[in-house]
């Protein structure tokens, strides 16, 4: 984008995957698309309907209710994301910050 606005060009929108588990935007995109005045329109924005109210509380859905390219994507980011979160803090980490860790 930077190149397009080197260039003179007018960037009115830039559309981005967006969500609680895909925060990538807010490192480089969008500070750029405030500088520059430019739209973010967000997609994702629920991981393809993995993160809304249909799911809370159920089992996880099968391989045949994923049945688009997109969903597997949007699954796997969010077993990744819940996977970082079952990492176990490192010891002197939680010991700096007088955090008591239990199993």
């Amino acid at each position: 984008m930077q190149i397009m606005i080197d260039s003179k060009l007018k960037i009115v929108s830039n559309q981005v995957q967006y969500s609680i588990i895909d925060r990538r935007p807010e490192v480089k995109m969008v500070p750029f698309c405030l500088k520059h005045n430019i739209s973010l329109l967000a997609y994702g924005t629920l991981c393809g309907g993995l993160m809304s109210e249909r799911w809370l509380g159920k089992i996880q859905p099968s391989a045949t209710e994923l049945n688009t390219l997109s969903l597997r994507k949007y699954k796997k980011m969010i077993d990744a994301k819940m996977d970082q979160k079952k990492r176990p803090v490192p010891n002197n980490i939680s010991s700096s910050k007088r955090i008591k860790l239990t199993p």
